[in-house]
């Protein structure tokens, strides 16, 4: 709820006073004929006195005639005027009713409810639609590939979501809205990063120097190179130094050479057949250094020279009895992150000799190297809700007002299985928790929009509220309920509205509230009268050197009064008043101070309105010092509200107390 404070200040500062008004009005009542019950009431409406308005008959005569009859009625149930059923034609009949003696020139401060249009985005929103992004959606996102229905960094939603509304809302008029429901990850979908996936299945038959396309089949030492073997139709390499003539075998099969990436593995199956302990075994190496020659004795040298790196305690090799055998089985993986960045190959080496009983024979099958991805399950991202809006051309996310939109996780904090509000899970009871827990620095007076899904009768709807911070409440709902504090007055037997305000600038030193319109006058006169006739400083012209007070209209926001003294306005600018006698000086600030008031007035209250059959007036008492000392105000000076924020003197109103 809002208060709206009007322009009644604190006690010292600003009084209302029926005397003034009434000796302003009922010239008449000062001669004291027939006056009995002159009343200056404040007064804030109960719950029964809204009940008291809308049944009261005059004013049910006045809204039927109107038309407004609900908006009477509602008068009792909102416990509110509106803006259909405002106070100023509706509660004179009440005041009447309260106080039936009062006498013309009575007057009541009136505090009362007033239920305001909510604002209009809030209707907007709520007439919105709601859409959950398909599969077929995130199908074409993905350009047909199935399985990621999510968005993702590298396919933002803000990117595809316009172009899906597009089709789904093709009639959409501007100003439209729609809550969209889509599934988002922290990272990008990706798939698994092969750069070596090699089951050597194009060997279907024996082949004993096997050629793999980029693989380099090299023996160092012996005749023997790695073969290519089948079995159950599936291929394998293999090699052996059984009944090798030569007797020693150095044999290397080396893969291609490749990049690595960070948390890329090297895996492959491998089996020892006929096994023996005395030698005829693999070890894996690796080099960043191995240069590749189509020149056979170049390459054995190359190899002979290249450094080469064991990493065989990696994996796990399935050892057999002695004379044994195994089948392929895997040997584990390896992460080849300490090589991330540089390009490597990798060897698998057999050394064995036939003449001393090292002749076990080796077989590695399925070597792979591999960045496997780490987001390919879609259940690894979140619902996302946002709001769009269309402009006639485009659709984009609503930026129209501060807003925030409920998200699944939101209520899954709050307890609920759901991502909406309902009919057991009311709003109401929520938000304001959790704009406090999720804004714990927002200040006094910020303004924010809540967006939401609620459902209600098997149905779910778009819905927002709009939520205010205030100093001792927390986040508050805007039900556009505003507190007013209006005049009404007692005139020719009847009441009327009379927003009329009187403001007394007393001169009490440092009241910031009188302070402030004192202010307000000198700095309009440093503006529009000292800058423009070509002042460069404060000082140099009717305002004073520090700045707070001048002798064009007498303001003196340093004693708070209007100093009228012909010396001192000469003593500050001579070319202004060295031809004129003192109440020539006198006359002429006197002049200047109405002009002044109006533009000070202006400053501080430019929310003022004209109404409509109501003259409204702000009447300024201000204290004239001319030597002596002064405690009250001395003269008063009256101006008619003619435009928003727009102040006009009345003429002759320039009056002694």
């Amino acid at each position: 709820m809002k208060k709206s404070i009007l322009s009644i200040f604190a006690i010292a500062a600003v009084c209302l006073s029926s005397c003034d008004y009434n000796s302003r009005n009922f010239p008449e009542l000062n001669e004291g004929e027939g006056i009995t019950d002159i009343k200056t009431i404040n007064y804030t409406m109960t719950a029964e006195d809204y009940a008291t308005v809308s049944n009261n008959s005059t004013n049910k005569a006045l809204a039927n005639a109107a038309q407004t009859t609900d908006a009477l009625a509602a008068v009792k149930t909102q416990q509110a005027f509106s803006v259909e059923a405002p106070a100023s034609i509706y509660a004179p009949a009440f005041l009447d009713d309260k106080w039936p003696t009062a006498d013309n020139g009575s007057a009541v401060q009136l505090t009362y409810n007033m239920q305001q249009n909510l604002p209009a985005y809030l209707a907007q929103i709520a007439a919105g639609n709601l859409y959950t992004v398909s599969n077929s959606d995130y199908e074409n996102v993905y350009e047909g590939t199935q399985g990621l229905n999510f968005f993702s960094p590298s396919k933002e939603a803000s990117n595809y979501v316009p172009t899906i509304l597009e089709e789904q809302y093709p009639t959409a008029n501007s100003g439209d809205v729609v809550l969209v429901t889509y599934n988002e990850a922290e990272n990008d979908a990706e798939t698994d990063v092969v750069l070596i996936n090699e089951d050597f299945n194009q060997f279907t038959s024996t082949v004993y120097t096997a050629q793999i396309t980029g693989w380099y089949n090299v023996c160092v030492t012996g005749t023997y190179n790695w073969s290519g073997r089948t079995y159950s139709n599936n291929g394998y390499i293999q090699q052996s130094a059984y009944n090798h003539s030569a007797g020693a075998l150095d044999s290397y099969m080396i893969t291609p050479y490749f990049t690595v990436q960070n948390g890329m593995k090297l895996s492959f199956d491998m089996a020892y057949r006929y096994y023996t302990a005395a030698g005829g075994h693999i070890t894996v190496l690796v080099s960043s250094n191995f240069t590749p020659s189509t020149n056979d004795s170049t390459m054995k040298q190359n190899v002979q020279n290249a450094t080469w790196t064991d990493i065989t305690s990696n994996f796990t090799f399935n050892i057999p009895n002695e004379g044994a055998s195994n089948n392929l089985a895997p040997a584990g993986e390896y992460d080849l992150s300490s090589y991330a960045g540089q390009s490597i190959c990798v060897a698998f080496r057999y050394v064995g000799d036939n003449d001393n009983g090292q002749t076990a024979t080796a077989q590695i099958d399925n070597v792979v190297v591999k960045k496997e991805s780490g987001n390919t399950n879609p259940s690894a991202t979140k619902a996302v809700c946002a709001l769009y809006e269309f402009d006639g051309n485009d659709w984009s996310e609503y930026s129209a007002q501060d807003n925030y939109v409920m998200q699944k996780e939101d209520f899954t904090e709050m307890g609920s299985r759901y991502d909406n509000f309902s009919t057991s899970m009311l709003a109401d009871n929520y938000i304001p928790t959790f704009l406090a827990n999720k804004y714990p620095y927002a200040t006094e007076g910020t303004t924010l929009v809540v967006v939401y899904k609620y459902y209600a009768n098997s149905n779910t709807s778009l819905a927002a509220d709009e939520y205010i911070k205030t100093a001792t409440e927390g986040w508050v709902k805007n039900s556009a309920m505003e507190v007013m504090t209006d005049q009404f007055v007692k005139s020719n037997g009847v009441w009327v509205y009379d927003p009329s305000v009187v403001i007394a600038l007393s001169p009490i030193r440092n009241d910031a509230t009188i302070q402030a319109y004192y202010q307000a006058a000198v700095d309009w006169v440093w503006e529009n009268i000292d800058q423009p006739a070509g002042c460069q400083n404060k000082g140099d012209g009717y305002v004073t050197s520090y700045g707070n007070n001048d002798y064009y209209s007498g303001c003196s926001a340093y004693y708070n009064n209007v100093d009228m003294r012909a010396a001192k306005a000469r003593e500050q600018i001579p070319s202004a008043y060295q031809d004129m006698t003192d109440d020539e000086v006198v006359a002429t600030m006197t002049e200047h101070l109405k002009e002044v008031l109006a533009h000070a007035l202006a400053a501080l209250h430019p929310d003022a309105k004209p109404i409509d059959g109501v003259e409204v007036t702000y009447t300024v008492k201000v204290p004239i010092y001319t030597g002596t000392n002064l405690t009250e105000c001395t003269h008063q000076l009256i101006y008619k509200v003619v435009g928003e924020g727009q102040f006009e003197y009345v003429e002759d109103s320039y009056q002694p107390l």
